[in-house]
């Protein structure tokens, strides 16, 4: 992952101070230029300054953040993998939704090493593979997973269902009779069902 260790002029805005001397250093170059109206600008570019500093600090809090992890990876789903998995205790059990991509991506070592300490830490019982859409209305549309497992033994078997052919968004029609209906409708088929057992057995005595 690239680092950014700089604004591109070699120094970094992490301080209000170097924020202000920035600033200082523009309004500045704008009056010996003679350029008085420019200086209108200055609360636009103290908001950029800012944002510039934000992306920083964030940049280097995920840097920090993965040292504490032995596998280093920019993905924060593997990372949280990982705490989880050392989290448990021996016996514990865990439910955890997983997008598609942290199980089958296989182009980065983090994501290999994530799976394998996985598979040896902990038995893996169970993985459903849910359908498309099922947390869209919850603003994630990506394929998921839902991964039951215990720690404390190695993977020996998987149990993987997969429900792509349930469909979660499925309108069903509302049944708005009352009870009162729903009692009657079901007195006359009881009605309907004594009336067809009673001509059974009336036609087996016969026979």
């Amino acid at each position: 992952m690239a680092k950014r260790n700089n604004n591109g002029n070699g120094k970094r805005l992490v301080t209000q101070q170097s924020v202000n001397s920035v600033i200082k250093s523009i309004c500045d170059i704008m009056r010996r230029s003679n350029c008085a109206g420019a200086l209108q600008y200055v609360p636009e570019l103290t908001w950029i300054l800012f944002l510039r500093i934000l992306d920083e600090r964030e940049a280097q809090e995920a840097e920090h953040a993965q040292t504490r992890f032995p596998y280093k990876t920019g993905s924060t789903r593997v990372l949280f993998l990982q705490h989880v998995i050392d989290s448990l205790k021996p016996g514990g059990r865990c439910g955890i939704v997983l997008d598609e991509g942290v199980l089958f991506r296989a182009n980065e070592t983090a994501f290999i090493q994530t799976k394998k300490k996985l598979l040896d830490d902990c038995d893996l019982w169970c993985i459903l593979s849910l359908p498309p859409g099922t947390f869209m209305n919850a603003g994630a549309g990506v394929k998921t997973n839902l991964l039951f497992f215990t720690k404390g033994k190695p993977t020996e078997k998987i149990c993987y269902y997969d429900l792509k052919a349930v469909n979660p968004h499925a309108k069903t029609q509302e049944d708005t009779r009352a009870p009162e209906e729903l009692l009657n409708l079901i007195e006359s088929k009881s009605q309907e069902i004594s009336q067809a057992l009673a001509l059974l057995k009336k036609n087996n005595e016969n026979h």
